[in-house]
């Protein structure tokens, strides 16, 4: 499965000077990754197979990262002379002290790695299959070992949002609009859920804002197997445009209603 999108959560600077190509390794093993997940994968959980590039030493050159010296000397030729070699990674640019001169910028003359170019380190993508429990929140992290690799990795997730819906905590919210009619007369409407789409009656006489709560519709809590609720916010969509027979009928309406007024007892 696609890993989608996946990055380090890095507090350190973006360049940062490394005294050993072991250090590098440790910097470059990972202990915060950022997953984001959709809203339905947080809602019903899953699977995420994530590709982590894990830094290990050179198996072609034992991570010395040349082979046995030539005789004449010069300027480092992995360094260019600076002393220092560097490494790109999705966070920046980690900088380490030059294998081959051991920073004094001059060395005799090898042959480097092909495979790491001179680095002693290589970047090897490494699975990493992550389970993602029903119910997931933003910020939740999940732990997970990484596999031939004596450590471990925090999964935090990062959950996408949806225009559609808003949670709060085990609640589902959503915003229904209904017609006028619907709501003088009442309703049944198809409400669409987390899980699919359900019906809900709207009684006569619905208010806007009004709030329809539904048990039972909302997010899985794993600790007690139970479910929040959908909550529905009513909405009512007044026409902008209305026919002349419209019009005439509206204004039925509107007299009956006042005749209804006037012959209702006065509130006390």
């Amino acid at each position: 499965m696609n890993s989608g999108p996946l990055h380090r959560n890095v507090t350190r600077e973006r360049h940062k000077t490394l005294t050993s190509s072991w250090n590098a390794i440790n910097e470059l093993n990972y202990e915060d990754v950022i997953l984001t997940i959709s809203f339905k994968e947080a809602i019903e959980g899953g699977r995420r197979e994530l590709k982590l590039p894990v830094g290990s030493k050179c198996d072609k050159c034992s991570a010395w990262g040349s082979f046995p010296p030539l005789d004449n000397e010069g300027m480092c030729k992995v360094c260019q002379g600076t002393g220092k070699q560097t490494l790109q990674t999705e966070s920046g640019t980690l900088w380490m002290t030059c294998k081959f001169c051991k920073g004094i910028r001059t060395a005799p003359q090898k042959l480097i790695c092909p495979k790491c170019h001179g680095r002693g380190i290589t970047l090897k993508p490494t699975p990493l299959m992550v389970n993602i429990p029903k119910g997931s929140q933003n910020r939740d992290i999940i732990k997970c070992r990484v596999p031939g690799h004596q450590r471990s990795v925090n999964i935090i997730l990062n959950v996408q949002d949806v225009d559609r819906f808003q949670r709060d905590g085990l609640n589902i919210h959503s915003t229904e609009q209904i017609t006028l009619t619907q709501a003088i007369l009442g309703a049944n409407i198809p409400i669409k859920g987390i899980n699919g789409t359900f019906n809900v009656h709207v009684p006569p006489g619905t208010q806007p804002d009004t709030e329809i709560r539904i048990p039972g519709k909302g997010v899985w809590d794993l600790s007690s197997q139970e479910r929040g609720q959908h909550i529905i916010r009513i909405k009512i969509r007044i026409p902008t445009h209305v026919t002349t027979r419209q019009r005439h009928l509206l204004k039925e309406l509107d007299a009956t209603l006042k005749e209804d007024k006037q012959d209702s007892p006065p509130s006390r």
